[in-house]
């Protein structure tokens, strides 16, 4: 076995959102592919604490530091006068890094995983002579305003993923998933907030674009949630040998469909997602303001139920509305879907492979996506789900379409669930991540 250290911004576990569905699931992928997995991770919501426990299964060792989110803002506004994004400070915890320089002084760590762009800051900072050596004389803590020089070059060729081979020359591998091109989404929040918002998400974006070029160059692969992504972040930063995608996967036996037992009166609709997280507040705020009213028209009795923690307030005033309902944190989304006749995604901001869409397919449910929504899916739109223009009428069309014919919305999720079981499976989905780092048995 080889020893893997995993740092990862927020702890993995439980699989509940999206950034730890796939953090959890490359862990215990690589668990049981042979690794001794040493994580290193964050926790700014104390209720995820006790979850440590359940990652000893997969994990050699586990060290969880938690930091004060309001003192980690103050911090992550000094950071912007260095020039790092407003992200990095805030993840960045000066006892984590000693644990994490401690676990490369005394463990033969093979490969280092980042998972998300902060967690980079931990090996730029480290005091390890491994490092130091790996990034080819980089000095330690540099700050971001000092372009650094290029890397050490890589051997790994462009996509497809099968092609890539893991480097034996460096005794210390660098991987980063990025998941999304944060600093292009924050783009996208700039272009749809006002003053001094706008400034603030600008300001994010550029800082951060410097931040992932930076990474670009010194990880020896680079890898997103999908191709889309990865096509946009080797145009952003003009690196393009060591970027792929690597699209999520799904949990086939959780994620099942299950027959209702008896007629429902009123055609249900259903969301689910962190309601504090922009893009889906965004969403439901559409939908159910813009969309939901239309539908209502031909189907007086719709229901849409939003479900997911944190809502906001934006979120929760939803619930005054007719026909909206809004769950706030539920122990099992799974009944939710269920119950629904379709399930939407009406996301119109940001990118990446929206896991609520796959989840619902898995379910055997039709799903009515936005085409920011399908991006990155492999699925073939009107025999596997629904693609319409983000536009009211269209989405509200499309809805009204299927809550209109039983027979194509069962046929639509038996051929959901049938696409989503030969493409989707996580273990499929990251084999190119074992190639990436090479076998974990000598």
């Amino acid at each position: 076995m080889k020893d893997l250290l995993f740092l990862a911004h927020r702890i993995p576990y439980p699989p509940d959102k999206g950034d730890k569905i796939r953090s959890f699931h490359e862990l215990r992928h690589l668990a049981e592919n042979g690794w001794r997995i040493h994580l290193c991770t964050l926790a700014d919501d104390l209720t995820d604490l006790p979850y440590a426990r359940q990652l000893k299964e997969y994990c050699a060792t586990v060290f969880v530091e938690p930091i004060d989110s309001r003192r980690q803002r103050a911090l992550s506004w000094r950071g912007l006068h260095r020039g790092l994004p407003l992200s990095v400070p805030y993840f960045y915890s000066p006892k984590l890094q000693r644990r994490v320089d401690r676990i490369l002084a005394r463990t033969a760590v093979r490969a280092v995983l980042c998972f998300c762009s902060p967690m980079a800051e931990y090996v730029f900072r480290s005091k390890s002579r491994r490092l130091s050596e790996r990034l080819d004389g980089w000095a330690a803590g540099r700050l971001i305003d000092h372009e650094p020089r290029s890397g050490p070059g890589s051997s790994l060729p462009s996509c497809p993923a099968d092609k890539l081979v893991a480097d034996p020359s460096h005794s210390v591998r660098l991987i980063m998933d990025l998941v999304d091109v944060d600093s292009d989404k924050w783009d996208q929040y700039a272009r749809k907030k006002r003053w001094p918002l706008s400034w603030v998400y600008r300001t994010e974006a550029a800082l951060l674009a410097r931040y992932e070029k930076r990474i670009a160059k010194a990880f020896d692969a680079t890898f997103l949630v999908s191709d889309a992504e990865a096509q946009v972040f080797r145009r952003r930063t003009g690196e393009d040998a060591t970027i792929l995608g690597i699209a999520n996967g799904v949990d086939l036996e959780f994620f099942c469909p299950k027959p209702l037992r008896g007629e429902q009166k009123a055609p249900r609709l259903a969301f689910c997602g962190a309601m504090d997280y922009y893009p889906n507040v965004d969403a439901v705020v559409w939908f159910a303001c813009e969309v939901l009213p239309l539908v209502r028209k031909t189907f007086p009795e719709a229901e849409f139920t939003v479900v997911g923690a944190r809502p906001v307030a934006e979120v929760l005033a939803l619930g005054a509305l007719p026909g909206v309902k809004v769950t706030g944190r539920v122990d099992d989304v799974r009944p939710y879907v269920w119950q629904a006749d379709v399930s939407v995604a009406p996301i119109r901001v940001a990118r990446g492979i929206q896991n609520k869409v796959l989840e619902a397919m898995a379910m055997g449910k039709p799903v009515v996506a936005t085409p920011a929504a399908f991006e990155g899916i492999e699925a073939e739109p009107g025999a596997e789900l629904v693609v319409s223009d983000s536009g009211p009428e269209a989405f509200g069309r499309a809805v009204c379409d299927l809550l209109k014919d039983p027979g194509r919305r069962r046929g639509m999720g038996e051929a959901a669930r049938t696409r989503v079981e030969e493409a989707y499976g996580w273990p499929a989905r990251l084999r190119a991540l074992d190639v990436l780092l090479g076998g974990a048995r000598d």
